[in-house]
């Protein structure tokens, strides 16, 4: 219940924040513009770069931000630009409107009496301009944001990994059963579509979840969340990323019809949780990269293939549970412990599931052979 209550008072202060962002907009085209009257600049503000932003979120047309987030780099440029034009002449004029509308009744409008409805009403060509300026700068970033995860992009801003960095952490580690004989029959270009499919399928659970998704290494997706914040923080993060593994099974599994139109089969996805101190560091020089270092992702790693001789779809570590509680409707089972490769110590590992829908047994899976890869691995071996 507090975590609900909490999540809605964090959605209504981010739809707070967008006109409070907008206003800000509307300051800054006051101040260039050099007259008094910045206020009337910053409702407009408020309007216009409000519902802009929003869009840009995603909170606002969702269904358009995300279908427009799936297209190519010029396709996703051209129609948000599209869409902030139709949305600017919207809100300036719904604005304008609200500003006649408090005229009447307080006079806000006084010395402005020479402006005709029109002016109050139709989006000035400079207004646009401005508007337009601003959204290009801020739909480049949001794009490099979705290029490079939202994590990876503030962390360069601000430089926070720089200097290597200890830090606990939980890590869902997600990969897609049967790749190997699915790549064989898809051939380069059509498996990598198909994974291509499925890796943006797992962005909304990642995203509601409160995740980040760190890297794809090949058929495998890296998400992780942060604890190092002290046992509350552990305990709502581990119940997040527990709560995240099976909105990710069951996106898939709603996503399977579309697959099978398209690719020929619906896909299955297994995951695996850990957790543990890795050091976090900024690296590389033409091309820089955040990447996590330690035993944990070794571990990690290694769970990961166990869970495939063991042919569960949800393995996670005993450590993770010891964080919190179980969420509702989530059920454990535990496989003993095992020695992983390259340990001297077992692990005890759990099987999840979710008793109203219990996920079915990952398949079996052929002898791997040579698949194309869409990424390479920093994490140093043992």
């Amino acid at each position: 219940m507090r975590e609900a209550t909490t999540q809605r008072l964090r959605n209504a202060l981010g739809w707070l924040g967008f006109p409070l962002a907008g206003m800000l907009c509307g300051l800054a085209f006051g101040i260039l513009e050099g007259k008094n009257d910045t206020w009337i600049a910053m409702v407009y503000g408020a309007g216009v770069g409000g519902v802009m932003i929003a869009f840009a979120m995603g909170r606002l047309f969702p269904k358009v931000s995300r279908w427009l987030r799936a297209q190519a780099a010029p396709i996703y440029v051209g129609g948000t630009m599209l869409v902030w034009s139709a949305l600017s002449f919207v809100s300036y004029a719904v604005m304008g409107l609200l500003l006649m509308v408090a005229d009447q009744w307080f006079g806000i409008l006084a010395g402005h009496q020479d402006h005709g409805p029109l002016m109050w009403l139709v989006l000035r060509f400079d207004v646009l301009l401005f508007s337009m300026g601003v959204s290009a700068v801020g739909g480049l970033l949001f794009r490099i944001r979705d290029l490079i995860g939202t994590r990876v992009f503030l962390a360069l801003l601000v430089g926070r990994y720089h200097r290597p960095t200890r830090e606990e952490r939980i890590f869902l580690l997600v990969d897609v059963a049967g790749w190997t004989s699915t790549a064989e029959r898809l051939g380069e270009l059509g498996a990598t579509d198909y994974l291509g499919q499925i890796l943006f399928t797992m962005g909304s659970p990642v995203r509601r979840n409160r995740g980040a998704i760190d890297r794809y290494v090949g058929d495998q997706a890296i998400i992780s969340w942060n604890i190092s914040c002290g046992a509350r923080q552990a305990a709502r993060q581990a119940a997040r990323a527990i709560t995240c593994t099976f909105d990710i099974l069951e996106a898939v599994e709603r996503a399977g019809p579309d697959f099978i139109r398209r690719f020929g089969e619906a896909p299955r996805v297994r995951a695996v949780m850990h957790v543990g101190t890795v050091v976090v560091a900024e690296l590389g020089d033409a091309k820089h990269e955040i990447a996590f270092i330690g035993d944990t992702m070794n571990t990690a790693a290694r769970l990961e293939g166990l869970a495939k001789t063991l042919k569960v779809p949800v393995l996670v570590s005993e450590a993770v549970l010891a964080l919190a509680p179980l969420p509702a409707g989530v059920d454990s089972r535990s496989l003993g412990a095992h020695m992983l490769r390259g340990r001297t110590e077992t692990v005890d590992v759990y099987e999840l599931s979710r008793p109203a829908q219990r996920p079915a047994r990952a398949p079996t899976e052929p002898p791997a052979r040579a698949v194309p890869q869409l990424a390479v691995d920093v994490t140093p071996a043992e």
